[in-house]
Order: structure tokens, then C-alpha cells, then sequence
């Protein structure tokens, strides 16, 4: 019965993994998935074979099936201990990657993810053909709005700002921190009267 147990087992956490709600590195979720998979289904089989094959008085004479559980199961130990080191290796990249190009409090791509955009462009004719609007914005006396009510309500004005500029200019993705009360709009393929009346809708709005 303990195989079966252990198969159900697995096969569950096998379903576990696949629709967990992290968005992990897809080639480590799916090489846990299919280890646990295999792993279950080997153990159920082991289970029917066990249940219907002659009673298992040493290991060493067991069949082939029963000498498989002990690989199966090294297997299994290796596998997923080389699935965690590469998903814990992806989340750390991409932690140092959240880190390096994006603005933890506006969550908002940085300064550096602007300066990688715009070399992106130097040299590529292709890129520089495009029609690309650059729209600055900054809030009026956020100054007074910091000495007056203190950093933490300035840094709710922030990203309420920020949380506006990405509903009304509709690029969240070319939306840049670039300084304290200073934010980037990046509009490509975009024209300057589309550019002035985004920038017009941000300042209505704000």
C-alpha cells in the first residue's frame, strides 16, 4: 500500500508544480513535473505489480520491478535537486534583473532600462527610421510636497502619479522613472500630435 501512497503522492505534486502560481523558469518546471510524473506512475505500477506478483522475501531476489523502485527513486532525489538549483538560480537572475531595471516603488523601469533602450537604437538604421515622441514629466512643487507632509506621502504622490500616467498614456512598457519626480514617456511609431495629447491626458489627469 505504501506505493500506492507514494504515487498518489507524487502524481499530485507533479500537478502542484505545473499550476503553481509563480511564474518559474518553464524548463525546471517542467523537468520537476515530468520526474514526479514518472516517479508517480512507476510507483502505482509497482503497487499492481507487488499486489498480484509472489511475496518479496529478500531484496536482493526481488524482481526487476521492485530492484527499479531503488533507482527510480535516487533518480527522482537528483533529478529534482538539479529542478530547485535551476529554479532557484532563475529567480535569482531575474530578482537582479527586476533590481537593475526597474524602480522598486513605482515599479516602473529606471533610468539604466532607458539608457539600454535608447542604445538599442544607436546604429540600427532599421530602428532609427521609426518615429519616436519623448514626453518629460515632473509634479510641480513636489519639493514643498515633501518638506510639508514628509517622504512617506511624497512617495505615495509618486506612484499615484505613476499609477496615472500608465492608465491614460497606455505604453506601460515605455513608461520610465527617471529621476526623483521626474517620469519618461517613450511613444514609438507615434506622431506629434499623439504625442502632445498623451501628454495633454497625464497632466489633465494628474
Amino acid at each position: 500500500m505504501s506505493a500506492f501512497s507514494i504515487g498518489i503522492v507524487s502524481l499530485g505534486a507533479a500537478v502542484v508544480v505545473l499550476n503553481g502560481k509563480n511564474k518559474d523558469y518553464p524548463v525546471a518546471v517542467w523537468m520537476m513535473t515530468a520526474t514526479l510524473a514518472c516517479y508517480g506512475v512507476f510507483m502505482l505500477f509497482r503497487g499492481v505489480h507487488t499486489l498480484s506478483g509472489p511475496e518479496i522475501v529478500s531484496f536482493m531476489e526481488a524482481d526487476i520491478v521492485q530492484k527499479l523502485a531503488f533507482l527510480s527513486s535516487i533518480f527522482l532525489i537528483v533529478a529534482l535537486s538539479f529542478s530547485m538549483l535551476w529554479m532557484i538560480n532563475a529567480r535569482q537572475v531575474e530578482a537582479i534583473y527586476a533590481l537593475s531595471y526597474f524602480d522598486p516603488l513605482t515599479n516602473l523601469r529606471n533610468r539604466r532600462a532607458l539608457d539600454r533602450h535608447t542604445d538599442s537604437l544607436e546604429g540600427t538604421s532599421e530602428k532609427l527610421t521609426k518615429k519616436q515622441c519623448v514626453i518629460m514629466l515632473d509634479i510641480d512643487r513636489f519639493k514643498l510636497i515633501n518638506d510639508r507632509f514628509g517622504h512617506v506621502s511624497g512617495d505615495q504622490v509618486i506612484r499615484s502619479v505613476a499609477q496615472q500616467i500608465k492608465r491614460t498614456s497606455g505604453v506601460s512598457k515605455s513608461i520610465y522613472r527617471y529621476g526623483g519626480d521626474e517620469f519618461i514617456v517613450v511613444l514609438e511609431n507615434q506622431n506629434l500630435a499623439r504625442a502632445l495629447s498623451v501628454q495633454s491626458q497625464c497632466v489633465n489627469e494628474y
